[in-house]
């Protein structure tokens, strides 16, 4: 009766290693799956940005013009601007609208899930030695009395301008239908 025991054991692991292997091979199926999920729902969520060559806006800064690019609401409703100078990004609230910095998701997703990632990223490539200390992301936010002002991207790479301007226009268009039916 030993021997039977054993080889019943045996017979079970056997089972069961193979079990393992079926649902491993589907968790890596299902992981695949999610991840083709969140980058359509990326995709989906963030409207293209209109070239800066259609957009009439200016900012001067000593003497020259530089284009910008109008962040809108899918209505046409302007929520900022954002200029390019290379490598940095400033994104200037539209004057008329009051986006106070708590107002979500303007810390939870922009700061935290968008630049603070994209920073923490660039201080691992600092660390490898793969990118410089003038290369590394940087980020400012500046407000009057909580009220959003200005946001400053330095050292943002050419592949990262397009989802930071998304991230961008997805969050203050967020933030200002929560204003409004506030």
């Amino acid at each position: 009766m030993g021997e039977d025991r054993i080889k019943e054991t045996a017979e079970l692991r056997e089972i069961l290693e193979e079990r393992i292997q079926r649902l491993e091979t589907e968790l890596s199926g299902l992981k695949t799956i999610l991840k083709f999920v969140n980058e359509e729902l990326i995709k989906k969520s963030f409207r293209k940005i209109e070239p800066p060559k259609t957009i009439p806006q200016r900012q001067k800064k000593n003497g020259k013009s530089k284009k910008g690019i109008e962040l809108k609401t899918t209505k046409g409703v302007l929520l900022a601007n954002i200029y390019l100078d290379n490598n940095i990004m400033k994104i200037i609230t539209a004057k008329d609208k009051k986006f106070d910095a708590n107002t979500p998701p303007f810390e939870a997703f922009f700061i935290k899930k968008v630049l603070s990632k994209m920073k923490k990223r660039d201080q691992v490539d600092l660390n490898n030695g793969t990118i410089k200390p003038e290369e590394a992301l940087n980020f400012s936010v500046k407000t009057d009395t909580n009220i959003i002002k200005e946001i400053i991207v330095q050292n943002i790479s050419p592949e990262r301008k397009q989802k930071i301007s998304s991230a961008a226009r997805w969050t203050l268009e967020k933030m200002y239908e929560k204003i409004n039916d506030g």
